[in-house]
């Protein structure tokens, strides 16, 4: 039996057959899971003030860090390549709808209004301003210090991901949160392409040293504020090598402590992950979190590649251990969503919003409910909790 249909056959859904040699049937999975993935669905909401119209867009202000080339191009959208290069720093400034918000604490009222031409585009870069590194981090170190609570986001996009599609899921991320704090996007050279998996597993690990050495200057630069970190697939490969790193190199004179550090759908070998990651987790974060759903499609494809369950792929058994939170997203989760839900569930947005704006323990988030198992408690996220 074909590979996607053994793996849509184990999440309880019917497919066709596909007679291929194994290897191509395999890789064939993980194309078509990824495509799935990348589409977006989910109900609007919005916050206004009762009688008032929201604008037509707003302006968000977010900072960027990446490895990627320089293309030469000066349209946003083709700004950075998919090819390895070295550090640059900036700043974006990102329209987004608020008539397309996913999340019930969206508001436009924290953000700077549009008034330029309309656009039927939900997201979009419009300018991209690049920065020296020492005016960078002067920048990030003032926007810290300036902001509603001395708080940073920064955010790891996944396998696929262009610079400018991370660049809109990061303010999208930041307006849904109606987070107060300076969003900052890490961006790593990944293809952007369906078909590119190996080449973007090979260039994050090549990425990992130029990560490590910016969380470690960002550490720096923003005392006594608070980094937050939210990583997504792949992406919590480079972050959770970074932060080991960090941790086997410190000294006395490095303080490592983050704040929230929220791992969404880790495609990462859950035994390395809980024998290596997670017991130096819970000693350099106030709090871990961690995002499962067991209809994740593309993680279900990158164990059969891999020859190991992932992470994030609870089908495959919830990882439960000391030190992280880990949170069942499958009832609100869908086979298009069930890799992207911190993006695209109302009811995970809204958890994160809990988590990131008002730091509160899984036990007080009224979007969550407890479940015990025979290795410990965890928690399911409930649906339609987005609505009360």
């Amino acid at each position: 039996m074909n590979s996607f249909r053994k793996i849509m056959e184990d999440m309880k859904f019917k497919t066709c057959s596909f007679y291929k040699p194994r290897q191509m049937a395999i890789h064939l999975t993980f194309f078509m899971a990824v495509i799935l993935g990348l589409s977006l669905t989910g109900c609007s909401h919005q916050t206004t003030l009762q009688g008032e119209k929201p604008p037509a867009g707003v302006l968000i202000d977010v900072l960027y860090a990446t490895d990627r080339n320089l293309t030469g191009n000066q349209a946003p959208d083709n700004y950075y390549g998919e090819d390895r290069s070295t550090m640059s720093y900036g700043t974006c400034q990102v329209r987004v709808r608020p008539d397309k918000a996913k999340s019930p604490f969206a508001d436009h009222r924290l953000w700077k209004v549009d008034f330029g031409e309309p656009s039927s585009k939900k997201i979009q870069v419009k300018a991209i301003r690049e920065m020296e590194k020492a005016k960078f981090f002067k920048k990030l170190s003032s926007r810290t210090t300036s902001s509603v609570d001395d708080s940073v986001l920064i955010y790891f996009h996944g396998y696929g991901r262009k610079f400018d599609r991370a660049m809109r899921t990061t303010a999208g991320l930041a307006y849904e949160l109606n987070y107060g704090g300076a969003p900052i996007l890490y961006s790593w050279p990944s293809k952007g392409k369906a078909n590119a998996y190996t080449a973007d597993r090979t260039t994050i690990d090549w990425s990992i040293p130029h990560l490590e050495a910016f969380l470690k200057e960002s550490l720096i630069k923003t005392r006594p504020g608070t980094i937050h970190l939210l990583a997504h697939s792949l992406g919590n490969r480079a972050l959770l090598r970074a932060l080991e790193n960090l941790v086997k190199k410190s000294d006395s004179d490095t303080r490592l402590s983050f704040g929230e550090i929220i791992l969404s759908a880790p495609d990462v070998d859950r035994d390395i992950f809980i024998r290596d990651y997670a017991p130096i987790l819970q000693k350099i974060a106030f709090r871990v979190t961690l995002y499962v759903s067991s209809i994740d499609v593309p993680l279900a494809a990158s164990g059969r590649i891999n020859r190991s369950p992932r992470v994030g792929n609870s089908k495959k058994g919830l990882v439960i251990v000391e030190g992280i939170q880990s949170i069942d997203a499958t009832d609100v989760s869908t086979l298009v969503t069930g890799h992207s839900s911190y993006r695209d569930s109302p009811e995970v947005l809204s958890d994160l919003y809990y988590i990131i704006n008002k730091r509160l323990a899984p036990e007080n988030r009224p979007t969550l409910t407890t479940e015990n198992d025979p290795a410990g408690r965890y928690w399911k996220i409930v649906p339609g909790s987005a609505l009360q």
